[in-house]
């Protein structure tokens, strides 16, 4: 496989994120399935994160790339997202945040089921987390997410349910695949979004009315929660 032309992207975004962001990357690099490309997005950190990514960057130059930025202010989850989307050169992109990490089989699985279900139209596929606690003490307090029904879901069925009840059957950021050329139909909303929270709540509420989306069961992502996350 030639690395100049990746089937997934794979976006992570950060802030001041040097705790975590190795352990996120790594499960990137512990994939079965090679053929993707690592866009790290910068939105403006203070601490090592950029030397961090920069540091990968180096050591696998045909796979990754480091977008830095370089304004006054820091860049919110929802610009740097559509940031990263602009960049990428594969047609699907795979999100993850730079706190949680993935099973070795999630592109894998997912690049297949995608395959499978959207070869003639753009759409999104994701699966339930596993909430991680990593102190001990807190092991108890673990669970997987719970889910709308496994299976295809035409727009706009999954809008109500991804909204009630607190965002709990939600897409977690680090649990989707997507068409590329759906995130970048959320572009107008930069400036609308809220970047602090819940962001990804609206490019879900953008799409879902002419999305489709596929649930699949296999919790294959680990959420971490920690202190302030």
């Amino acid at each position: 496989m030639s690395h100049q032309s990746p089937k997934i992207s794979v976006l992570i975004h950060f802030l001041n994120a040097a705790k975590y962001l190795p352990q996120a990357i790594d499960s990137v690099l512990r994939q079965t399935f090679s053929a993707w490309e690592l866009i790290l997005v910068d939105g403006g950190s203070n601490d090592d994160s950029v030397a961090i990514a920069k540091h990968y960057q180096t050591e696998r130059p045909d796979q990754i790339r480091v977008l830095e930025h370089a304004g006054a202010t820091t860049l919110g989850i929802f610009s740097s997202r559509i940031w990263g989307a602009e960049a990428a050169h594969a047609l699907i992109l795979a999100l993850l945040d730079s706190d949680d990490e993935w099973h070795p089989q999630f592109l894998e699985r997912y690049y297949a089921i995608y395959q499978h279900v959207f070869a003639e139209r753009p759409g999104m596929v994701y699966c339930p987390v596993a909430y991680w606690w990593e102190d001990a003490a807190c092991a108890a307090q673990s669970y997987v997410q719970p889910i709308p029904a496994p299976g295809l879901h035409e727009p706009p069925t999954l809008l109500i349910p991804f909204l009630e009840d607190g965002y709990q059957r939600s897409a977690a950021n680090s649990a989707v695949m997507i068409a590329r050329e759906l995130v970048l139909q959320a572009k107008p909303l930069i400036g609308t979004a809220n970047e602090g929270m819940v962001e990804d709540q609206y490019l879900w509420s953008c799409l879902l009315t002419r999305m489709p989306v596929f649930v699949n069961p296999e919790p294959l992502v680990r959420y971490r929660q920690w202190g302030g996350s």
